[in-house]
């Protein structure tokens, strides 16, 4: 007899995620009503069915090849304990990068960290330059049936005269795989979870000209949620909800990866004159801003202004899946001096582990099994969320009757019990073919079942 825990649909304070135990994969997602068509007219926000929405990175002709090191890094550089990984010093990470550093850069993590990150590609953007994905965690595993945060440079994000860069993206993903490879405890803690991060969703605004980067969409006003058409001059956001394929791309991995639990999106501070919060700190965020040193309130007061932006990344994944939203500013603040990074890039690691660790992780574990007469068994299963997270957030609660679902195999199961702290016994609802419904979880809290089992 094997008993497996089923998340079918499990949705996240602030996401809908799909944690199976088991094959098939989850079915296609609907897709959002508001989003228009390309032309020719398809379905943009289509949910691949069998291949993971990612295509694996085969460098195009048409990016420049990767500066030597001599000219695309620092000179100086620090050879790890392995004679052929040449890893650059912080001073990398705190200038601007060109293209072909930004390429080199990306392919030199990938070679330097196969056992954590899988480089891929949304696909291109306006101009054909390749929008890179990294999937950072264990690799042995399937990284898509575990919750994730997805980590994304905001596309209105600004330092200085240009678009906000990739650096910061890129040295929070560094950091996080240096961290994993050195501690085995952290290694093993990206068996439970998925990092997604998307350092440059708009390359064009990044590394183009800057004749040739002007268009006539705001792609930070580009999304499905809360979209309204409005004068071009004022505020073009385009014909149609994701017109253009920057914004298109990232809709597209939102809505297929049911798994995203959190966005951790890089943005410029509004600051308390543009918007005022009034919501007192939740208890994730809270802890998130202790472990990094940061201000509670105002990571509160960034989240409310992301989620409030209409047609922004943060609006739309809150709005699709609930996901919970942290707003991180890694411009602002004091300059980098000498060889080291802002000091606000620091926090970014720090922060994304406990965004990452605040993820509803289910865990479930038989307690005892006690033969009560031939094929007939009473086992005790406890379950639990190991984050700070809910299985559902509000909203989705009133959607569905539960996100956290008990499939059982090789037995039968007559009747389940459920006990949840301070609460009385409770039978629980008839079972849908082999799976019972449990209901929804709220962070860290646990679940002790009775089951009933006929089996050997």
């Amino acid at each position: 007899m094997r008993m497996r825990l089923l998340t079918c649909v499990l949705f996240f304070a602030s996401t809908s995620f799909v944690a199976r135990a088991q094959d098939p994969k989850p079915k296609p997602e609907h897709v959002p009503a508001d989003v228009a068509p390309q032309d020719p007219p398809a379905t943009p926000l289509e949910t691949p069915q069998e291949t993971p929405y990612e295509t694996p990175i085969i460098p195009p002709e048409a990016v420049p090849a990767p500066v030597p090191p001599t000219e695309a890094l620092p000179p100086a550089v620090v050879t790890s304990t392995s004679a052929t990984r040449a890893v650059p010093t912080l001073l990398a990470y705190a200038r601007t990068w060109s293209e072909a550093e930004y390429e080199a850069e990306l392919e030199r993590l990938a070679s330097t960290y196969p056992r954590f990150l899988r480089l891929g590609s949304l696909g291109t953007s306006k101009q054909g330059r390749r929008i890179a994905l990294l999937t950072i965690g264990d690799l042995a595993t399937d990284p898509d049936r575990r919750p994730a945060v997805l980590l994304a440079t905001d596309l209105e994000a600004r330092f200085g005269d240009r678009p906000g860069g990739p650096e910061a993206a890129l040295f929070a993903v560094r950091t996080l795989l240096e961290r994993a490879e050195r501690e085995t405890e952290f290694a093993e803690f990206f068996t439970g979870a998925t990092l997604y991060a998307v350092p440059a969703p708009d390359p064009d605004g990044v590394f183009a000209q800057a004749a040739a980067t002007e268009r006539t969409c705001r792609l930070e006003r580009n999304f499905p949620a809360g979209w309204q058409p409005s004068d071009a001059i004022e505020c073009p956001q385009g014909p149609y909800p994701c017109s253009e394929p920057e914004t298109r791309e990232l809709a597209r991995l939102v809505a297929a990866r049911t798994n995203v639990a959190a966005l951790a999106v890089l943005a410029v501070d509004p600051g308390p004159e543009a918007f005022d919060a009034r919501t007192p700190p939740s208890a994730p965020l809270s802890r998130i801003a202790v472990r990094a040193s940061l201000d509670a309130r105002r990571l509160t007061r960034a989240r409310e202004f992301a989620v409030a932006k209409p047609g922004g990344l943060a609006a739309f994944a809150h709005a699709r899946s609930g996901a919970c939203v942290l707003a991180l500013d890694p411009w602002s603040g004091d300059e980098a001096s000498g060889d080291a990074v802002r000091p606000a890039f620091a926090a970014l690691p720090l922060a994304v582990d406990g965004l990452l660790r605040e993820l509803p992780r289910l865990e479930g574990r038989m307690d005892r099994a006690e033969r009560l007469r031939e094929r007939l068994w009473l086992v005790e299963v406890e379950v639990r969320v190991a984050g700070g997270l809910p299985t559902a957030s509000p909203e989705e609660r009133a959607k569905a009757p539960a996100s956290v679902w008990l499939d059982v195999e090789g037995a039968r199961v007559s009747k389940i019990g459920a006990r949840r702290d301070g609460q009385p016994t409770a039978n629980l609802d008839v079972p849908r073919g082999r799976t019972w419904r449990i209901g929804h979880l709220d962070g860290n809290e646990s679940l002790k079942l009775f089951l009933a089992v006929e089996g050997d």
